[in-house]
């Protein structure tokens, strides 16, 4: 799927689970960390084998539950509180991969922007 379908389908997938929440920043910027991770790790975001973790419990929380179908209880989401600057985890076989959120206010909008702007990125493979 070409990146601004992907894009146009997780945002329309975030408004249906969230409505006005949907606009909330933590909501996007899980969204770009989601849309990273499809196209890093080559994933569907509902595919069971998907764990994801994070250090917020916020509106995030909702949009990583919304456009994964991840549920806390099943344990595929994670919520590791801490003080560090907001992170996502996600986690396909062997392969990790860490989304550090550069800066929270002004998060770019263009995803053209977001590896290299909105997120520092490490991957790690285990075998």
């Amino acid at each position: 799927m070409r990146n601004h379908y992907l894009l146009a389908f997780l945002q329309r997938e975030l408004r249906n689970h969230m409505g006005a929440l949907h606009a909330a920043p933590a909501a996007g910027i899980a969204l770009a960390a989601v849309f990273m991770a499809i196209r890093a790790l080559d994933v569907d975001a509902r595919d069971p084998a998907l764990r994801m973790a994070t250090n917020r419990f916020d509106a995030g929380i909702d949009a990583l539950m919304g456009l994964t179908g991840a549920l806390l209880s099943e344990e595929r989401l994670r919520v590791v509180v801490d003080e560090h600057p907001r992170w996502f985890r996600f986690e396909k076989g062997s392969h990790t991969m860490t989304l550090t959120v550069r800066q929270e206010e002004g998060f770019p909008s263009d995803p053209a922007d977001w590896d290299t702007q909105g997120f520092v990125t490490t991957h790690q493979a285990c075998h």
